[in-house]
């Protein structure tokens, strides 16, 4: 049976290249995000106008290309939020030497090359989203994409429970610092006294 072109087109958008942008999306965070529920809603809404029976063809392929419109808006944002995400985890592991030997399965230099290559990615994704705002979202979407996949190849050597562990040790030996240091402070002020009440009396 002969199909539509453009629902086909929106068919096959949807599973190879929504469904797993929103899977690392919900993956990563755990959690369904609005911005990316509006505009599925959206185009779920448009779908619906464009099966509608009610509606000439010119109305129903209007609605269609405007349910392909909210599904790619959807699908650069799981990718953008995902970033977000992403790019704090890797903030904070970049900028803690200790925890990237402990909790990295991977050499030194090649995590560094990995992170500044999905760096530059992002850049580059950022310029093309600039220069294609309102034309094509797709080229921008295969470029967050491919930024996205540099991550992942850090993300997948990432020891999460080590992390946890690291987490709690650095939580545990910040408190223990902190009642040191009131210690000392009590100490410290329990021998002045009787010192500095000798010397002026």
């Amino acid at each position: 049976m002969e199909t539509d072109p453009l629902l086909d087109l929106y068919r096959n958008f949807y599973f190879s290249s929504f469904l797993p942008a929103y899977a690392d999306l919900t993956g990563y965070t755990l959690k369904k995000h609005d911005t990316v529920l509006f505009s599925i809603d959206s185009a779920h809404s448009h779908l619906m106008q464009y099966l509608s029976p009610d509606l000439d063809l010119d109305a129903r392929e209007q609605n269609l290309r405007k349910a392909q419109g909210h599904i790619e808006r959807a699908t650069l944002d799981c990718y953008k939020l995902l970033w977000l995400f992403v790019e704090e985890d890797l903030t904070s592991l970049m900028g803690d030497a200790e925890k990237r030997v402990l909790c990295v399965n991977m050499v030194e230099s090649d995590l560094v090359s990995k992170y500044h290559e999905a760096l530059a990615k992002i850049l580059e994704s950022r310029h093309c989203e600039l220069q294609n705002v309102g034309i094509n979202l797709i080229d921008t979407i295969e470029k967050y994409r491919a930024a996205i996949e540099v991550t992942k190849e850090i993300i997948e050597n990432v020891d999460r429970r080590a992390i946890e562990l690291y987490e709690k040790k650095k939580k545990r030996q910040k408190w223990i610092d902190i009642g040191i240091g009131i210690i000392i402070g009590i100490i410290g002020s329990t021998l002045s006294a009787p010192i500095i009440t000798f010397l002026f009396q």
